[in-house]
């Protein structure tokens, strides 16, 4: 294993286009790192470079103590699942997987073993005689995984390898991922635009925008702490409300106000008066039938219930100009087109600059 170092590394593809942009980031030995952001954001060039697939346009890439710019992907030790498995369609699975170690002019004997070694690995040992047009999305997947397992190399690539599964195979897929990383001990740089995905997997997750890392973190870091809106927008599902407005003192109090809503601010709040955006997911609104029994309570309507089976989804109409969604326990009894009350857990609101950045909160007047 080996730490992978990226030092100002650049991408350009033609004199008006950057990919990525003087990124630095250092991925340490034994890591699961996920890349995520919107498509377009640098994260698959990102890997490509490090793959040797792509040429930086300025930069180093470090594998352990050596720089590996000048390097040949097949001398950079590092396994690739791409999203395109490209199995060899007339080989059998026994033979995709020791294709490698055939090339390399393995014992063939030793070269039996290690396919089956790997193949039992993830889970495919039955499977060694078919061929890949006889397999299913998952299995040839798992293929794919012990056709890079085979070769036993530092740190493994992968680059939305789970995209073009259905919903419940891409979480079998997660779950063996996951569980070969913790077995393997080894590095793994995963690329995603999927943030559950990324939730799910990562020991940390880089968020990429426009060929920039917006943060770094753990997936706890990235979900409760985020940097900016677009991180806060990104992640979460359903995602974050994000409503934008005004805050207002009057007297000792602060006030926040979007349109015909329009509420006294308690806990911790920034010291900021002006055009701001407040954010608070989803699970942070409490919602009650009728009329509520505090003044902090808003009315809304209920516009839309979409039960969720544990959750229900409810898009609240509040007088502002979009909708806000609010997860509830999905045992409350809340009817489509009813009014109903709603208030805001003040400890959990986020506060964002016209430019995005989050604004920092102090302790506020008590509610």
């Amino acid at each position: 294993m080996a730490t992978i170092r990226l030092i100002n590394l650049r991408k350009e593809f033609g004199p008006d286009t950057v990919a990525v942009e003087n990124t630095n980031l250092t991925i340490e030995e034994g890591e699961f790192l996920v890349f995520v952001g919107p498509s377009g954001c640098g994260k698959t060039t990102t890997l490509r470079m490090i793959a040797g697939l792509e040429e930086p346009s300025g930069g180093e890439i470090y594998i352990g103590e050596i720089p590996v710019n000048d390097l040949e992907p097949g001398k950079r030790d590092i396994g690739l699942v791409f999203q395109n498995l490209a199995l060899f369609p007339h080989m059998t699975v026994f033979d995709n997987i020791g294709y490698g170690p055939k090339v390399k002019k393995m014992n063939p004997d030793e070269r039996r073993r290690r396919v089956e070694e790997v193949a039992r690995t993830v889970h495919i040992h039955p499977l060694l005689s078919k061929l890949p047009g006889q397999l299913s999305g998952g299995e040839a997947q798992r293929v794919a995984l012990a056709r890079t397992l085979i070769t036993d190399p530092q740190a493994f690539l992968l680059d939305e390898p789970l995209s073009n599964l259905d919903a419940k195979l891409r979480k079998e897929m997660r779950a063996e991922i996951d569980g070969l990383h913790k077995s393997l001990r080894k590095t793994f740089i995963y690329v995603t635009h999927d943030q559950e995905e990324a939730m799910t997997l990562a020991d940390r997750i880089v968020v990429m925008r426009d060929g920039h890392i917006e943060q770094v973190g753990t997936p706890l870091e990235i979900y409760h702490d985020p940097i900016n809106r677009f991180v806060a927008d990104f992640f979460g599902s359903p995602p974050m409300n994000l409503l934008d407005g005004e805050m207002y003192r009057a007297g000792e109090a602060l006030y926040f106000r979007a349109g015909k809503f329009d509420a006294r601010l308690s806990g911790p709040v920034p010291d900021h008066e002006g055009a701001v955006t407040l954010g608070i997911r989803p699970e942070h609104i409490a919602v009650t039938s009728g009329k509520g029994e505090k003044e902090a309570d808003m009315g809304a309507r209920v516009a839309l219930v979409e039960p969720l089976g544990k959750d229900t989804l409810l898009y609240l109409d509040y007088g502002g100009e979009s909708r806000l969604i609010a997860a509830v326990d999905g045992h409350q009894d809340i009817r489509h087109d009813t009014q109903v009350s709603m208030r805001f857990r003040h400890d959990d609101l986020y506060f964002f600059a016209p430019d995005g950045l989050r604004l920092r909160t102090s302790p506020g007047p008590p509610g």
